[in-house]
């Protein structure tokens, strides 16, 4: 079952690909793919040989349009359907013409007082006044109480490096840490010069310092992964 469910997957992929990519490689109407493994890495080739030893090739094809079919026989008219349902409301109709004014009525009796209105805004404010005489001068006050102590400091930054090799074909990953106390600010990877078919799907911090995880695309060449993580050396309390 595990099986049917990657073989799916992939055939999804490769639909998603064919009309990007699938016109440029098809070959007497077949075409041709490299999957990876789970189904995840899916590549359009020209030929089963480019696929590498840890892909599998899938091939597939499309035959010639066959003829027509010939019509079928008029089916049997059916009865009459249930009443439909009944109709939403129909839009509002135009407004009609004003009709004339009527007469002017009797004037009413005289309507109880009103509530109090609320308070008018503030006025302008006024011109100062002249300033007045020197006070005396008072006692000299206590002096404060101590301040709570602050964070620490960062006393510097260094690096701490590791090497892992990571074989070809394979998967990978390690992890760089800083001294018990310190923070993490940064970190990356290097690899080995001019090699360039490495996939990184981490590299980020971590708990315990700066992580890597790669998977070598090479087929015959070990890839030696230098991972560092910049540190801040961080004052003791």
């Amino acid at each position: 079952m595990k099986r049917r469910i990657v073989f799916s997957f992939a055939l999804v992929a490769l639909l998603a690909l064919i009309g990007s990519a699938a016109y440029a490689y098809q070959t007497s109407d077949r075409i041709t793919a490299c999957v990876g493994p789970g189904g995840f890495l899916v590549r359009i080739v020209s030929d089963p040989a480019r696929c590498r030893t840890w892909e599998k090739a899938l091939q597939w094809g499309k035959g010639e349009k066959g003829d027509p079919g010939p019509a079928g026989p008029q089916g049997i008219q059916g009865g009459v359907g249930p009443a439909g349902p009944q109709g939403e409301v129909g839009p509002q109709g135009i407004q009609g013409v004003e009709g004339p004014e009527g007469p002017k009525g009797d004037t009413g009796p005289e309507g109880p007082k009103g509530p109090i209105g609320p308070t008018g805004a503030a006025g302008p404010q006024g011109e100062a006044g002249p300033a007045g005489a020197d006070g005396t001068q008072g006692e000299t006050g206590q002096p404060g109480g101590l301040g709570p102590k602050g964070d620490p400091g960062v006393l510097g930054f260094y690096v701490n490096e590791k090497v892992v090799r990571i074989r070809a074909g394979s998967p990978g990953s390690t992890t760089v840490g800083c001294r018990s106390g310190d923070a993490v600010t940064g970190g990356g990877y290097t690899s080995n010069p001019g090699l360039v078919d490495i996939s990184p799907f981490s590299n980020a911090p971590s708990i315990d310092g700066w992580t890597v995880a790669i998977l070598n695309f090479e087929e015959k060449v070990d890839i030696d992964l230098t991972v560092y993580v910049v540190c801040a050396e961080v004052a003791t309390p």
